[in-house]
C-alpha cells in the first residue's frame, strides 16, 4: 500500500465569511486558505478581511442571525472600519493575492478544493466572485469535512473530533478547525487501511524490520522454554541456560544496532553502554558464554 507522500501543492482549504447565502446579492468579506502537501501537511495559510461592496454592509444588517454573528467575532467592526477608511482590498486584489500564493509554489495543473460546507457553498461564491481562483480547481474531487463528518456520525452516533465546536464563523479560524479535522479523518482511514494490508498479506511479506528478529528471538525462547520445564527445571541445566544466554545477547546486539543505525553514530557510547549492562545482566545470571 501507497500512502500519499509529496511536497506539491495538492489541496487548497477555503472558508467564506458572506453578507448572506444568495450568490447574487451577498458579497465574500472574509477568506481564510490553508494549501496543503497530500497528506495534508501545510504549506503556507492566509486570512484576507474583503471590503464588500457598497450594499454589503445593508445586506449583513438587514439580517439579524448574520448581524449579530459577526458582532460577536469582531468582524463586522473591522468590515465598517475598512469600509469607511477605504482600507480593505477589493475581492478582485484578495483573488489576485491568493492566485499570486498559490502559484509560488510547485503544484499540478488542478488543485483540490478543501473544507467544510464547501461544495454546497462555498464553491457557488468562488466562481461568482473569483471564477480565476475558481478555475484552479478540480471539477470533479473535492476534500468535503462535512460530509465525512455526518456520514461517521451516521454510522457510529458520535463525532470523531470536536474541531467543528471550535468555529467562530472568522474564516482563518474555521478552516484550521477543518483542517484538523480532515487530518483525523486521514490518519482514521489510514490506520484502517494498514490493519487490512496487513491482515490480507501473506505470512512472509509481514515481516517490517529488526524489531520482528528480535520478537521472533524471545518466542522461540519462550517456547523452548516452555517444552523443557515439563521435563525438568529449565534453570537446573547449564546446556539450557547457555542457550538461553546465548539468545539473549544476540537480542541484545540486535537491539544495540538497531538503535544505533536509527539514532546515529553519536550515540554509539550511550547503546554500547546499555549492551554492556544487558551482558552483565545475563552473566549474573550464571551464564557460561555471554559474549
Amino acid at each position: 500500500m501507497n500512502l500519499p507522500t509529496s511536497d506539491k501543492l495538492r489541496y487548497v482549504l477555503i472558508d467564506l465569511e458572506l453578507t448572506g447565502l444568495e450568490t447574487q446579492l451577498d458579497d465574500i468579506v472574509e477568506i481564510g486558505v490553508i494549501g496543503t502537501t497530500s497528506d495534508l501537511t501545510p504549506l503556507f495559510d492566509q486570512k484576507i478581511v474583503v471590503r464588500p461592496r457598497l450594499h454589503g454592509l445593508d445586506r449583513i444588517h438587514s439580517n439579524p442571525i448574520v448581524t449579530s454573528m459577526h458582532q460577536a467575532n469582531g468582524l463586522l467592526a473591522e468590515l465598517e472600519a475598512g469600509q469607511y477608511g477605504n482600507t480593505l482590498p477589493t475581492i478582485a486584489d484578495a483573488e489576485q493575492a491568493i492566485i499570486a500564493l498559490i502559484d509560488s509554489f510547485e503544484h499540478e495543473y488542478q488543485l483540490v478544493l478543501g473544507g467544510s460546507g464547501v461544495w454546497h457553498c462555498d464553491l457557488r461564491f468562488l466562481r461568482r466572485h473569483t471564477p480565476s481562483l475558481a478555475a484552479y480547481f478540480h471539477d470533479r474531487e473535492i476534500l468535503e469535512a462535512g460530509i465525512l463528518r455526518r456520514t461517521y456520525k451516521a454510522a457510529t452516533g458520535t463525532d470523531l473530533v470536536e474541531a467543528n465546536a471550535e468555529k467562530n464563523h472568522r474564516a482563518d479560524v474555521d478552516i484550521a478547525c477543518s483542517l484538523r479535522e480532515l487530518r483525523a479523518f486521514f490518519e482514521l482511514f489510514q490506520r484502517n487501511a494498514l490493519a487490512v494490508a496487513a491482515e490480507e498479506a501473506p505470512a512472509e511479506t509481514k515481516y517490517v524490520g529488526p524489531v520482528d528478529d528480535i520478537l521472533g528471538m524471545l518466542a522461540s525462547l519462550e517456547q523452548r522454554t516452555a517444552g523443557e520445564d515439563a521435563v525438568a527445571d529449565v534453570l537446573s541445566s547449564s546446556m539450557n541456560l547457555e542457550r538461553q544466554t546465548k539468545a539473549l545477547s544476540n537480542i541484545a546486539r540486535l537491539l544495540v544496532s538497531t538503535l544505533q543505525r536509527e539514532v546515529g553514530v553519536s550515540d554509539m557510547e550511550i547503546f554500547s553502554s546499555l549492551r554492556r549492562s544487558l551482558v552483565a545482566q545475563i552473566s549474573s545470571e550464571g551464564a557460561i558464554d555471554a559474549a
